[in-house]
This record gives C-alpha cells, structure tokens and sequence, in this order.
C-alpha cells in the first residue's frame, strides 16, 4: 500500500542532492526568504553516515526555523541514504518538520498530486563496499574484536538495497486510487532524458562487471514507471530529479524533465555546501 501526504501549501519546491549539509539548510531558507511552503530534497539526503543522534542534532537550526516559517520538508530516498531512514521502522528522526517519504508515497498539495521515487545505483559501489570491508578488517584487528562486532564500529559507505525498485501492484494501487499524477520527483531518471550517455561511466563499468547492465534497467524502469502512469490517465507534466550533479532542463513527449544539480558552496564549488539548485514545482 502507498502513502498519502497531505499538505496545504501551495508553495512547493524541489531541490537537489545535499549530501549532508544539513547546517545549510536555515541559511538557505534566509537567503531565498522561504515561509508557508514546502520542500522536497530529491535524494542524497545524506542520512546514515554519521549516527541518526548527530544527524538530529545538525537539523535543529532548521528545524526550529521552518517551525517559525511554517515550512515542511521531505527527503526522498538517494543512493547516499540509508534506507532504513526511510521505510518507517527502526530509524526515526522524530523531527515535526522533516519527513523522510517511503518509495511510491504520493505528496498531495491543492494543485498537485507529486508520486516520489526513491533510490539509484551508486556509480562507485564497487569502490565504496572495498572501502567498508577494508576498514571493518583493520579495526578487527586493531580492537581484537569479531566481525560483527568491528561492522558496528565502521560507518557505511553503501548501502545492499540503495536501488529504485519496480513496483507495478503498488502502481496499479495509485492507478486505481484515481489520482491524477502530475509531478513525479525522484532520485535517478527515466532513459529516455538527460544524461542520455554512459561515458563518464566507463571507469566505473570496467571495475564493476554489473553496474552497466544495473544502471540501464534502473532507467529503463523509471521509464516504465512514466509509460504505465501516463497510459493510466495521468499527465505527469513534470519531473524534477538529482543524483547527476548537473543541471538541465527539457521537454520529451509533454513531460518537463528538471535535472537539479548538487549542493555547492558557490556557482564554481565541486564540494556540497551552501548553496543549493531549488525550482518551484509547476
């Protein structure tokens, strides 16, 4: 079954991945004198690399600011996220202001009805779960402690169930609801738009001997997940998504596709900081 999230803001802006930077958030809420709206931070959130506690700790500002402001914020599931954060069991900001969605959750706004995809395939897996197991052999040996004991100690890198899944019952459940999907905000992006090429891939592929065929049928599906909405009676006029690190904007078949890039510390920046790339959802 999926959720509904109701909402009354009008207001609703979709920004790019984060990574983290949860300290920028109130700055960036001043600097753009946000209030009665909503955001919604399309993957790349950046929950699970450094305990749920600090994590808390680091969105009290913002918090405490969208509180003042009246301002809700929702995080989408991406690559660098921990899923648990977002299935609704063990893992629980218990913040009023900041919701992490479950994949398929429909956000319903008085104009829109928003259909939130989670997940991807991270491009550097291989090098990330070589990374984890690498530290949990060095602290089983420095501390003398079992392997189980020496993962608890080591944080994440990646995540086994990171990926966006296919979910045609629960598609079918939407499609039967009744409700007209307008926007769809998510994390990776259908095949069909922008980067249309693997190249800068090539690396990564000759490393990990799946990751091409992983990466193609992620898009594939997000693709089919468009193809099964529109042939439903949704519209779906526009889709805004993260995770490339790029900016692009185009319209394919009637539906907008609003690539957001990464969180910078300036327009030149290549690390995550202060500034992010935010739309206003049409």
């Amino acid at each position: 079954m999926f959720e509904i999230i109701e909402t009354n803001k009008s207001e609703i802006y979709a920004i790019g991945d984060i990574h983290g930077e949860f300290k920028s958030i109130a700055n960036w809420i001043k600097t753009k004198d946000l209030s009665n709206c909503a955001l919604i931070f399309c993957g790349d959130f950046g929950l699970g690399f450094c305990g749920i506690q600090k994590e808390h700790d680091d969105l009290l500002r913002a918090q405490k600011l969208c509180e003042e402001r009246d301002i809700d914020c929702y995080a989408i599931r991406g690559n660098h996220d921990d899923p648990e954060y977002y299935n609704g069991t063990s893992k629980q900001l218990n913040l009023s202001r900041f919701k992490t969605v479950s994949d398929y959750t429909v956000i319903k706004s008085p104009e829109h009805n928003i259909l939130c995809l989670g997940g991807a395939v991270s491009t550097d897996r291989s090098y990330r779960i070589s990374s984890y197991e690498n530290e949990v052999n060095i602290t089983m040996i420095k501390r003398h402690l079992s392997y189980d004991d020496a993962k608890k100690k080591v944080k994440c890198y990646w995540w086994e169930k990171e990926a966006f899944v296919y979910n045609d019952k629960i598609l079918n459940e939407i499609s039967s609801s009744g409700l007209n999907i307008d926007v769809i905000c998510s994390h990776s992006a259908p095949e069909q738009c922008f980067p249309l090429t693997s190249d800068r891939l090539v690396y990564w592929f000759d490393k990990d001997s799946k990751l091409e065929r992983d990466v193609k049928l992620e898009r594939h599906n997000l693709s089919a997940v468009l193809d099964f909405l529109k042939s439903n009676g949704s519209t779906v006029s526009n889709w805004y998504y993260g995770h490339y690190h790029n900016k692009h904007t185009e319209t394919i078949d009637g539906t907008t596709f609003h690539l957001l890039d990464m969180g910078r510390n300036g327009k030149m920046s290549e690390s995550a900081g202060g500034y992010f790339d935010m739309k206003e959802i049409h």
